[in-house]
């Protein structure tokens, strides 16, 4: 069992640290509890060391902005349609997706 560093949202990192047969370890375990098809609740987790840890949460932060954005984008289309179906422009439709806010 180890350390909670960190928790949030069924989420967890944990700094473990122990000796078995004689031979000490040390790792980081990133943890996801959820409810499986038969609604029991389970983790999976994976062993990280500290510069992957670094590399996966800059992959998360660059997936989350991609999402934003086409989120953003998508909100974007559909007040200019509808701004469209009225006959005017929205502040927003008049801006193209380079224009930096």
């Amino acid at each position: 069992m180890g350390i909670c560093l960190a928790a949030m949202g069924g989420l967890k990192v944990e700094h473990v640290k122990g000796n078995k047969n004689g031979k000490d370890y040390e790792f980081f375990s990133f943890e996801k509890s959820f409810k499986n098809q038969q609604e029991e609740w389970e983790s999976k987790s994976i062993i990280l060391k500290p510069n992957e840890m670094l590399v996966a949460a800059e992959l998360l932060n660059m997936a989350v902005a991609k999402i934003i954005s086409a989120s953003t984008k998508k909100r974007n289309e559909a007040k200019t349609a509808k701004a469209a179906e009225i006959g005017h422009e929205t502040e927003d439709s008049v801006l193209s997706d380079d224009t930096p806010f």
